[in-house]
């Protein structure tokens, strides 16, 4: 299965992918007590192969962050990834820790996993809102490794299924800290909810053969 790219930089899109980013930007302020905005700064459709295959161009960088799944109207696994020392440095930030970001302790994941948590939900429901529908969640659960590592979780989806890999970027007072959001789902039936959510733009569409 291959994809039909479209332009996914259309002003309507770009709103509803950035109101569920300030919905976790105003919780996350709300939660530690400080300043953060979070902006999309770019987003794509893809398959898992071409997802996998940028990640191999070059070292492969640890990653740290979260996976959760995700049903109802929409089902599949959502991922929050930032390189390892990235997203020491936005754990450590947000708990005014200020040693150096070297190792994660116990606590440095239970927060990187909240994080995660938050802006996953976030998107997810803002997703729901456009189409009038409705997305549970599960509990998130820490992902640690390599992006083919910690993605095996959505395998079996990879056959006939989309990503949505939207590139975040943290910003709090004097630093800026870079993550992914995955969003891993069936393509046919993310082509419906993507069309109800966002209405006036074309949406990608399996096209097999």
């Amino acid at each position: 299965m291959t994809i039909q790219f479209i332009d996914g930089k259309s002003s309507k899109t770009t709103e509803v992918l950035a109101r569920g980013c300030r919905d976790a930007a105003a919780l996350l302020c709300e939660t530690v007590g400080q300043s953060i905005d979070l902006m999309v700064s770019q987003f794509d459709f893809l398959t898992m192969e071409t997802r996998l295959a940028c990640a191999e161009i070059g070292d492969q960088p640890a990653l740290l962050g979260a996976s959760q799944e995700f049903s109802g109207d929409l089902s599949g696994h959502a991922y929050l990834l930032f390189e390892a020392s990235q997203g020491l440095t936005l754990v450590r930030k947000l708990l005014g820790q200020h040693r150096e970001p070297d190792f994660m302790t116990e606590i440095d994941q239970s927060a990187l996993t909240e994080i995660a948590n938050i802006v996953i939900n976030a998107c997810l429901d803002d997703l729901a809102k456009g189409c009038r529908g409705e997305v549970r969640s599960a509990v998130p659960a820490p992902v640690r490794g390599t992006l083919a590592t910690v993605m095996r979780g959505g395998a079996e989806l990879s056959a006939g299924a989309m990503l949505l890999c939207l590139n975040l970027a943290f910003r709090l007072p004097e630093d800026h800290v870079a993550a992914e959001l995955i969003l891993l789902t069936p393509a046919d039936a993310f082509a419906g909810f993507w069309q109800a959510a966002v209405r006036d733009i074309r949406i990608p569409i399996p096209i097999h053969g």
